[in-house]
């Protein structure tokens, strides 16, 4: 299944978020495309399965991207695949991370994931999923929550990623 080096953050980026991958997520985020998602969808399920988690975690949507779609990306991609998500986490919303650097991005999100109900979490295998990772600011942040509720974190995956 997965194959090669996990970067030093620990995320396993499936795709590079660059060309017609790009396009496509922006289709789902900006003009509400939840359909194209669906190309994503097998690849994604597959590496989730893989790990066997006991629970599989979205990082949550910034409020603004989920008043501007109506659904999350996460959960839009892997409908219709069996992975259940679970909502264990919460976000402080610090706002989109668009536009920040990296230094801006993990000072938004430092403390602002926390996990809802710890006994969910708790002593569970989880693997944590986001749409886009760039600098990892988001991921990390919910790395952290889970781990300080005492889920053991198997693996951060994001459809994409920014080439470094």
């Amino acid at each position: 299944m997965p194959s090669g080096v996990v970067p030093a953050d620990g995320i396993i980026r499936l795709y590079h978020y660059d060309g017609v991958v790009r396009d496509v997520i922006m289709a789902i985020k900006r003009r509400s495309h939840s359909a194209a998602g669906a190309r994503f969808a097998v690849a994604l399920a597959t590496v989730i399965r893989f790990y066997r988690p006991d629970y599989v975690v979205a990082v949550p949507d910034s409020i603004a991207g989920w008043r501007r779609r109506g659904f999350g990306v996460v959960r839009s991609v892997l409908a219709g695949t069996g992975v259940r998500l679970t909502s264990a986490l919460s976000l402080r919303d610090s706002g989109t991370q668009e536009g920040r650097g990296r230094t801006q991005r993990h000072r938004a999100r430092a403390g602002a994931l926390w996990v809802q109900d710890v006994r969910h979490v708790r002593g569970a295998r989880v693997v944590i999923v986001d749409d886009v990772a760039t600098t990892g600011a988001t991921m990390t942040a919910a790395r952290r929550a889970l781990e300080a509720a005492g889920a053991t974190v198997v693996a951060c995956i994001a459809i994409a990623g920014v080439r470094r």
